[in-house]
């Protein structure tokens, strides 16, 4: 309307005064002029007829016909040949019309204008000074510059809704016709409003009417104002972490705003309503903060948060992935339940100091999300095995994996071992960290001649953190139950071990028999350490009668010691006494009560000349009065010169080795020197040499070596057969 306004007023004024009689009286539409712009209402004025003048060529023109003053609106009459212009008014602002306008009648040009009031400086500096003296003739109007509209009066669309400059601007400059009826034809837009966040304004403000007061939208005060058609009520500020701004995919908006609850969607098509139900298909993707879904169709339920997912579908939350063909789910409570889905969880787990990653993987028939650390299967099988090399897994009907306790449990299970099945359990318990926990451990069952049925059922007690125990019973089928028991501690200065085996009233032996054995380490401080290892059994054939294992049974002589160590910057100081328990009717060996050993190494010496030394004094003791016992120092010592490159090393090195006897001679020996002395001076010659080569075997590349070695010792021949030998002996 406002367009086709302007092209018959410039049409009107190029025609002049010979074209005034034809053309049609100029119509303005009241609704174009804003409320605040209307004249008052005069009372019930009768409408007067409207007068014409015959145009007369080169004669003055009369004005056209004008609608009535009651329609709000003043036309200025345009200056014709003969007259003089009026004075050209910048822009006309009328007072609010309470009342609706009259009809329109005709109004002579001799009725007075309304009184005006200066438009704005912009409007105002705009508008082109019309001379009162300068005729308008056709030229004249021909070279006057286009009309100018001030967009304030124009009236709002209805709604309260403004219409952006932009899309304004775009309308003014469309042609002047439109294909209504494809634009009837289109089918509606869809908008995800979700993806839209809040609208981008936070504030208005409408005029309060000609006092030029100012009032915020929403408030009493702008309700009256809005009426008229104004503006939308105050929304709240934008919510910018909420909104897409650009080309960004869903990954990288979560990336971006890591802390953002949003629930964003995309797919090849989506359709519904946020506040409803939405709709994604083809290629469907979910994300929020911590999840990520993919499927080939997705539907979501905003107010419930709950989505089905069809096809293809991959759940990620957090470390863990599960695919499976089917998932009903619900975001904020993390529980729902996926057919037949394929697995993998991964969760970093304490265990003591140290922060381990504890992977199982599996598949199941149904799985059951109970929350963020709590899953529940059907007919499931896990494993901490690679996927690569699957060798053992665990098959359950009913598996529960709880990662809040770190443990896990299944029901009706067997453990599989390279597709063989080792073991079934009506229950399985296990740990989910690698962590100790309390449980029953894999019984043991043998059967000997000596014993009968072996079955063992230990339990295992975790104590604390750095202590436990296992406790055992063991069935003898011909000797009786047996009780066994082992504890271990640990802390930061010592360690150690205990273990008790006790058969009360052995049938076959009748007597009580027991198995004792500790070992403990202790450090001091820096330099100072201590040890003990103590053994006992009750009798020399606890180990042949009860024993279970090759290498208990093969028992000779069972240690009993205790040790302390002293550790300088280049030397050290060990003092230890040993005794021996003799097993299996074997003859006994000699008790070392005490022994004292210094050894020394200095490597920074001038020309590279390395010194070490071996010292050692002991008192051998035994209780058989046939063979002979004493006291026996040695000293040992060495200067080598090393050397070595990137293929070889020669080390040559001298030594004198130096010993004292001073015995007691059993006897067998009673006759022999009590007191005997040897030095004997040694060297010795270490060389070799270092050969490499690159080669390949079945496709797999290594470095094959080849290392010669040479080593030749010479020392002085001395006769010994005099000498007694206290530590070395035949093997078992």
């Amino acid at each position: 309307m406002l367009r086709r306004s302007v092209i018959l007023y410039l049409a009107w004024m190029a025609c002049g005064a010979q074209a005034a009689d034809a053309l049609p009286s100029l119509k303005v539409d009241p609704s174009l002029v804003p409320p605040s712009q209307r004249p008052a209402k005069t009372g019930a004025a009768k409408p007067a007829a409207a007068s014409k003048q015959p145009a007369a060529t080169g004669g003055a023109a009369a004005p056209a016909e004008t609608p009535a003053a009651a329609s709000g609106v003043e036309v200025f009459p345009v200056a014709t040949p003969g007259q003089p212009a009026a004075e050209a008014p910048v822009a006309v602002e009328a007072a609010p019309a309470p009342a609706p306008a009259a009809a329109p009648t005709s109004t002579p040009a001799s009725v007075p204008a309304p009184a005006l009031k200066a438009a704005p400086a912009s409007v105002r500096q705009a508008a082109p000074a019309v001379s009162p003296a300068a005729p308008a003739t056709t030229s004249n109007a021909r070279n006057l510059p286009p009309l100018k509209v001030d967009r304030s009066l124009v009236k709002a669309p209805p709604g309260g809704r403004t219409v952006p400059p932009t899309a304004q601007a775009a309308l003014d400059e469309a042609p002047p016709y439109r294909n209504v009826t494809t634009a009837r034809n289109m089918p509606p837009l869809k908008v995800d409003r979700s993806l839209m966040g809040t609208p981008p304004v936070a504030r208005r403000r409408v005029p309060a009417g000609q006092t030029g007061e100012t009032v915020i939208a929403g408030t009493p005060a702008a309700q009256e104002a809005d009426v008229t058609g104004a503006l939308p009520p105050q929304v709240p500020e934008d919510d910018e972490t909420r909104m897409l701004k650009g080309a960004i995919t869903l990954s990288e908006y979560v990336e971006r705003h890591p802390e953002s609850r949003a629930t964003l969607i995309a797919a090849d098509q989506l359709d519904g309503t946020t506040d409803a139900v939405m709709r994604a298909e083809g290629a469907a993707e979910l994300r929020r903060a911590t999840t990520s879904l993919t499927a080939d169709s997705i539907v979501y339920e905003p107010p419930t948060d709950e989505l089905r997912a069809q096809g293809n579908v991959r759940l990620v939350r957090g470390e863990d992935v599960v695919e499976g063909p089917s998932l009903r789910y619900q975001l904020t409570r993390s529980e729902g339940v996926f057919d037949k889905p394929r697995y993998t969880v991964r969760r970093n787990l304490q265990t003591g100091e140290n922060l381990r990653t504890t992977t199982g993987r599996g598949e199941a028939d149904v799985m059951e999300f109970l929350g963020e650390n709590r899953i529940r299967m059907e007919n499931a099988t896990y494993s901490t095995c690679g996927p690569e090399n699957q060798d053992w897994y665990a098959q359950v009907d009913t598996l529960n994996l709880d990662f809040e306790s770190e443990e896990g449990e299944g029901r009706n299970g067997k453990i599989i071992f390279k597709g063989v099945p080792v073991l079934y359990s009506p229950w399985l318990d296990f740990s989910l960290n690698n962590r100790r926990k309390s449980g029953f451990l894999t019984p043991t069952f043998g059967v000997t001649n000596r014993t009968g049925i072996d079955l063992l059922l230990p339990y295992y007690w975790n104590i604390a953190p750095n202590m436990d125990a296992t406790i055992g019973l063991r069935v003898l089928g011909t000797r009786g139950l047996m009780f066994s028991s082992e504890f271990r501690y640990l802390q930061e200065d010592y360690a150690g071990k205990v273990r008790l085996d006790y058969l009360p009233s052995d049938r076959v032996a009748d007597r009580d028999r027991y198995a004792f054995s500790l070992q403990h380490a202790h450090q001091f401080n820096q330099r100072l350490m201590g040890a003990l290892n103590i053994n006992s059994v009750s009798d020399r054939n606890y180990y042949t009668d009860l024993g279970a294992r090759l290498a208990i049974t093969s028992l000779s002589y069972l240690p009993r010691e205790g040790s302390l160590t002293y550790s300088g910057d280049w030397w050290q100081l060990s003092a230890k006494a040993t005794d021996y328990q003799t097993l299996a009717n074997l003859p006994d060996i000699y008790r070392l009560l005490p022994s004292v050993t210094f050894n020394a190494l200095r490597s920074d010496l001038p020309g590279g000349l390395v010194f070490s030394t071996l010292a050692n004094y002991t008192d051998f003791r035994i209780d058989d009065v046939t063979r002979d016992q004493g006291r026996r120092a040695v000293v040992y010592p060495q200067l080598s010169l090393p050397m070595r490159n990137s293929y070889m090393f020669i080390t040559p090195k001298v030594g004198v080795h130096l010993s004292n006897y001073d015995l007691d001679r059993g006897t067998a020996n009673a006759a022999q020197s009590t007191s005997l002395s040897r030095s004997i001076p040694i060297f010795s010659l270490d060389a070799g040499t270092v050969f490499e080569r690159d080669s390949d075997l079945f496709g797999q590349g290594f470095i094959q070596t080849f290392e010669p070695r040479m080593y030749y010792v010479l020392s002085t021949y001395k006769d010994q057969s005099k000498y007694p030998v206290f530590d070395s002996a035949l093997a078992d």
